[in-house]
């Protein structure tokens, strides 16, 4: 942990209060954190007061003690205290020294928003593989577009400078033959290999498309690549539309962890 601060230019100093975050056994009762002890906030956590936690509360306290074997332990109370943790007790001898610290939680509701957007993830994923299961692609890329407003849901391949549709969702259920394939310097999907991803809510008043063919007429687009980190790439996923939309920021999270699954299943098609 010291290596990793120090080649960072980290200027460490004596008596710094460093944070090997949870250290969790196999056994439930060895979990490193609270977010572990209840499962993700699913379990409820009684406490010695007969009082139940699944998150911590706005106002309650959390004591964490411990102790070395070496006298001359120093007062860490100014670089704690401004990280809002507050040493209320020391006690220093020959030969044991302990510490007892007490985080007062002012406000804990970003913790809390955070650890229930991971809970909401999860029931969305389990939603979008039962989808998969039962209506395979043509059911999976339905449910991510029944939580949007756009009209299309589609995969592309990558077939050297062309980008072909392997399977369109279209909420109308036209399916127009004009989007089976498109040449790749004129498709949104080269931004997004190019950059990693590409969102555009209204192309008619987007700067980055001046010159694009499609640039008033195809009006939004959010698109991820289908990829592995070694570098392969199959094409791209894409929620597109006519009509100027955005694609809501908390539905990202979800399209980007089905991104490789979506790769999986597809690679398992051609394989």
């Amino acid at each position: 942990m010291i290596t990793h601060h120090a080649v960072n230019g980290c200027n460490l100093q004596t008596s710094d209060l460093l944070d090997s975050g949870t250290q969790s056994g196999e056994k439930p009762e060895q979990a490193g954190s609270l977010l572990e002890l209840t499962a993700g906030g699913k379990t409820a956590l009684t406490l010695a007061n007969g009082e139940t936690r699944t998150f911590p509360q706005d106002g309650d306290a959390i004591i964490l003690r411990g102790h070395c074997e070496r006298s001359g332990f120093g007062d860490g109370q100014d670089s704690a205290g401004r990280a809002g943790i507050k040493i209320v007790k020391n006690f220093i001898s020959s030969e044991l020294c302990g510490l007892i610290v007490v985080i007062r939680l002012a406000a804990f509701t970003p913790f809390r928003r955070y650890a229930m957007a991971l809970q909401a993830l999860d029931e969305q994923l389990a939603q979008f593989r039962s989808a998969f299961d039962s209506g395979g692609l043509h059911g999976a890329l339905r449910y991510l577009n029944s939580r949007t407003s756009y009209r299309y849901t589609a995969i592309y391949r990558l077939d050297g400078q062309m980008m072909r549709n392997i399977h369109l969702y279209d909420r109308k259920g036209e399916n127009p033959t004009s989007l089976c394939e498109v040449p790749l310097g004129d498709s949104f999907c080269q931004f997004v290999l190019k950059d990693n991803g590409f969102n555009t809510a209204n192309s008619a008043q987007d700067e980055r498309l001046l010159d694009h063919p499609h640039r008033g007429i195809m009006n939004s687009y959010f698109g991820l690549p289908l990829s592995r980190k070694s570098g392969t790439i199959y094409g791209t996923f894409c929620h597109f539309d006519f009509e100027p939309m955005a694609i809501q920021d908390s539905e990202i999270p979800l399209l980007e962890a089905v991104s490789l699954e979506l790769l999986d299943q597809l690679e398992a098609l051609v394989f």
